[in-house]
């Protein structure tokens, strides 16, 4: 038997409404997880954006929203949306996370945490590496980092084991290393 599940993409959401991505309410896309996870039989996952909120104490409340529709695993990124400080504060990027685990913790869903500096201009893979550790550490089931195509430091930094989590950097199309 095959195993299937189903993204919801904040993007596909907004066009399909005629707006531009990071253009929809919360409320809107809370509306918009049920409706999905009512119509199919497979896990959804949702990509969070930013959770909705700033604070952990927001992120936990939105996150704890988006778990209650039914959902079988939710993204929060670090990045922003501003340009002049695209990622969130080291320290509170990760009290967002941890405040998330804790919004997910005994629901069953995944918990999978973004760091975004190479699709929001800051593409460093020491600092998402570091990232991506404090949001293991922070109670992140899955972690991921897009938009890189290359690599130019040493492959031996591709692959970070922290707590008996991998860390992988990967995307959609095929990418070249680099030593």
């Amino acid at each position: 038997s095959r195993a299937y599940s189903r993204k919801v993409s904040p993007p596909g959401f907004a066009w399909s409404m005629g707006r531009r991505d990071n253009h929809v309410s919360l409320e809107e896309v809370l509306d918009h997880l049920r409706a999905i996870v009512e119509s199919v039989d497979v896990p959804v996952n949702a990509d969070f954006e930013g959770g909705f909120a700033v604070e952990p104490e927001g992120v936990a409340a939105t996150v704890g929203r988006a778990v209650a529709t039914g959902i079988a695993g939710v993204s929060i990124e670090d990045s922003t949306g501003d340009a002049a400080s695209p990622l969130f504060d080291f320290v509170l990027a990760g009290e967002r996370i941890a405040a998330a685990r804790g919004a997910v913790e005994g629901s069953g869903a995944m918990l999978i945490a973004r760091s975004e500096g190479f699709v929001a201009g800051l593409p460093d893979l020491d600092e998402t590496i570091r990232r991506l550790v404090t949001f293991a550490g922070a109670g992140a089931d899955c972690l991921y980092a897009p938009g890189f195509s290359y690599i130019y430091q040493s492959g031996e930094k591709i692959i970070y084991t922290y707590d008996f989590k991998k860390i992988t950097f990967y995307q959609i199309f095929p990418f070249r290393f680099r030593a």
